[in-house]
Formats: structure tokens, C-alpha cells, sequence
């Protein structure tokens, strides 16, 4: 949420939009106000009349996966019941879009030396896209006087990307590189290899998942700050 507040500063996108912001040719998203989005990438569907457990909400025309599982939505462009028991609320990722995480801790304070994660939803081409903004947490004007980090990433054909467009962070602040997840891939995974200008590749240990067809990776143990760029590779049977 913190990069949606940077984009909605510098850019006037919104943070929280109803459907019809980002599928703006589906008729059924024009009177959809039972569901919102946060950014172009998370779906949240909400029981917002007391008791029930089921809740009707709709699935715009894109890949899907299930927040809470990883698994896709089997269906497109339909309205279906969710189950919502008092434990759950339905979100669901947008294939195409990678979304930064942390793991949290009892303050901010804590959460933000923990690596940062990548929660990369493929869509049906193989394709995703992201980034994230960071500073300090606690100056002003960190934007207009350039100290802050935007990273961004994209992935393309199995190879996961990263470009820094702008570094004005401190020492004190830099992120490492942690878990990263995979939707949506198809074939089973033979080798992940972190590349970084300058210095050896480094094969990492990973897992895959064939049933709902999800790698993970995690680069924690490399050190690795996320002001430098990268490249990570995966390679299929």
C-alpha cells in the first residue's frame, strides 16, 4: 500500500478503486459497489451484512488466484458464491502484477528490517510486473528531495527482473531480498539462479508445487539489498 500512496502522489492514481476502474469495457463491473480493489492487483471481497458465510461476487475477465492458497480461479467474467467464514476474507491476486511484502511484527519499527518478499501472480502469457517504493518511514519530503528507493520489477519467459530508477536511500535503510513466490507456473522447475552484475551466479534452493503449480525461492541467505539490480532465472523440464 505504501507504493499505491507514492503512485497516487506523483501520478493521481487511485489507492482503493471499484472494478470499473480497471476493467472499464465489462458492463458488469459499472454498478459493482459490494467489491473494491486495492491498486490494479488485489480483489477483496467482503460479508458486509452480519451472519452470512456465503457472499456473490464477481470475477472480471483475467487470471485469478486464490490470495489464501495460490490456486487459480477456474472461472472468468462470472458472478460465483465465495464461501466467507469468520476466519476468512476472499482476496484474490491479479494475474500479471507482483506484489512486494514483509513479514509483519508487533511495530513498524520491527517489520521493516525484515527481508522483503515478492509475491509474483503470472498471468496467461507468462508476464508480470511491479515495483516499490521506500524511504525512511518517518521523513518529509522524501520524494521531492530524492530520498527514497523505487525498484521495479517484471518477468518475462521464466526470468525475473529488477531496475532501479531511482536509489537516494541510506545505508541504514536498504531492504535484502527474501522469499519470493511464484504463480501460475505451468512445468516443473529444474534450477533457480540469482545474477548480479559483478559478481558469480549463485544457484538457490528451491520448491515447487505441481498442483497448484507454484515455485518458491528464497534469497534471504544471500544478503542480498534490493537497491542492486538483479536477475533471477528459473529453468522448466
Amino acid at each position: 500500500m505504501y507504493t499505491l500512496m507514492y503512485e497516487a502522489h506523483a501520478h493521481g492514481n487511485t489507492v482503493v478503486r471499484p472494478l470499473l476502474h480497471e476493467f472499464v469495457t465489462d458492463a458488469n463491473t459499472w454498478s459493482i459497489d459490494r467489491q473494491f480493489l486495492w491498486g490494479p492487483a488485489l480483489l477483496i471481497t467482503p460479508a458486509l451484512d452480519p451472519g452470512v458465510t456465503v457472499v456473490r461476487g464477481y470475477v472480471p475477465n483475467a487470471r485469478w488466484y486464490d490470495y489464501h492458497t495460490g490456486e487459480v480461479v477456474g472461472v472468468r467474467g462470472q458472478f460465483v458464491d465465495m464461501d466467507t467464514p469468520l476466519s476468512k476474507i476472499n482476496l484474490h491476486v491479479r494475474g500479471g502484477h507482483i506484489l512486494p511484502w514483509q513479514k509483519p511484527e508487533t511495530n513498524t519499527q520491527f517489520s521493516r528490517r525484515n527481508p522483503l518478499g515478492l509475491l509474483v501472480a503470472l498471468d496467461d502469457a507468462g508476464s508480470a510486473h511491479g515495483s516499490l517504493f521506500w524511504d525512511d518511514g518517518e521523513g518529509i519530503d522524501t520524494v521531492q528531495n530524492q530520498r527514497f528507493l523505487l525498484t521495479t520489477f517484471t518477468v518475462s519467459s521464466g526470468v525475473l527482473t529488477s531496475t532501479v530508477p531511482t536509489n537516494g536511500l541510506a545505508e541504514a535503510d536498504r531492504l535484502t531480498l527474501g522469499l519470493v513466490k511464484v504463480w501460475g507456473v505451468t512445468a516443473p522447475v529444474t534450477q533457480v539462479t540469482l545474477s548480479v552484475t559483478g559478481m558469480p551466479d549463485v544457484n538457490l534452493q528451491f520448491t515447487y508445487n505441481a498442483q497448484i503449480q507454484e515455485l518458491q525461492f528464497d534469497v534471504t541467505s544471500q544478503s542480498h539489498t534490493i537497491e542492486k539490480p538483479f536477475t533471477i532465472t528459473w529453468k522448466t523440464a
